[in-house]
């Protein structure tokens, strides 16, 4: 899988420390340092994470996140799969506090 880097990166055998913008395998992953976003699909991400399907729209495309869970066993009535939080500043310390969960 080529990558490319708009500065300096180091490599290591732990994987790719890039301390500039980094683009992989031309629009599947791109950060962009200067907006601090990743874009997945774009390299101009319009958010701090965009994941944009350009395939032909249909009733099944279009950008997609999957949390998954799988630690080998079946899930129960109760298990969570997976959580999306939204969090806000409780106070003037930067303490995060959660104000909704799907």
């Amino acid at each position: 899988m080529p990558f490319t880097s708009s500065g300096s990166s180091i490599l290591s055998s732990g994987g790719a420390v890039v301390a500039s913008d980094l683009t992989v395998d031309g629009t599947t992953i791109t950060v962009d340092e200067a907006a601090d976003s990743v874009g997945i699909g774009t390299t101009t991400p319009g958010a701090k994470l965009e994941v944009q399907d350009t395939t032909t729209s249909t009733a099944n495309t279009g950008g997609s996140l999957r949390l998954s869970a799988n630690d080998g066993n079946p899930m129960g009535d109760s298990h969570r799969l997976g959580v999306l939080e939204f969090t806000g500043a409780e106070d003037s310390s930067n303490t995060q506090t959660v104000g909704a969960r799907i």
